[in-house]
């Protein structure tokens, strides 16, 4: 049980995770390029 829980749970993870990165690229294609900013940077 808690095997199958872990494993769905970070699947659901993941899923999140692309669909986080596919709606920041869709939202980003009509646009001019930024630059990218860091939280390390000064």
């Amino acid at each position: 049980m808690d095997l199958n829980n872990a494993r769905d749970y970070r699947q659901y993870g993941t899923n999140l995770y692309l669909r986080f990165l596919l709606d920041r690229f869709g939202a980003n294609l009509g646009r001019q390029p930024q630059p990218v900013r860091s939280p390390y940077a000064d």
